[in-house]
């Protein structure tokens, strides 16, 4: 089962306002920037609808089995990122703990509310903090230059 591209997302991708789209799509699927403009753009003929609360393709669970008894980790955190949508840090995640002897987690991953106003994958920005020591260090640096005459 897929849920609905939310209206609002819809009206602001139709309205010319695609970065927007992008970024209301992505904060409420936590799809990548490529998937969501993808989803985006899909025809106006196909109902375009968000990845989620489907169940996982039958024997999944069988296939990550058969791809760790390999010796191919990186396969299985593959299959598991793409039919349950996690990012990657969570597919390795649940895939290092089945290899652990616990019961392997297919649900998909919930999206979560971005904190502090940030997209999905936004790095926070720094603080004044960082800024105002390295020109203290530079006015330091200068100040003993000036001092001792250093060519």
């Amino acid at each position: 089962m897929t849920r609905p591209i939310p209206e609002e997302t819809l009206q602001a991708w139709n309205s010319g306002r695609k970065v927007q789209a992008i970024e209301l799509l992505r904060e409420q699927s936590r799809l990548g920037l490529a998937e969501a403009r993808q989803l985006l753009e899909s025809p106006d003929g196909a109902s375009p609808s968000l990845p989620g609360d489907a169940p996982p393709p039958p024997g999944l669970e069988l296939r990550i089995a058969a791809e760790l008894a390999r010796d191919r980790k990186i396969e299985a955190v593959k299959l598991l990122r793409e039919a349950c949508h996690l990012s990657l840090a969570e597919a390795k995640r649940r895939v290092d703990a089945a290899e652990q002897g616990e019961a392997l987690d297919l649900r998909s991953e919930v999206p979560r509310a971005p904190s502090a106003g940030l997209v999905p994958g936004e790095v926070p920005r720094g603080s004044a903090l960082g800024w105002m020591a390295l020109a203290a260090a530079a006015a330091v640096a200068y100040g003993v230059w000036r001092y001792f005459g250093l060519p």
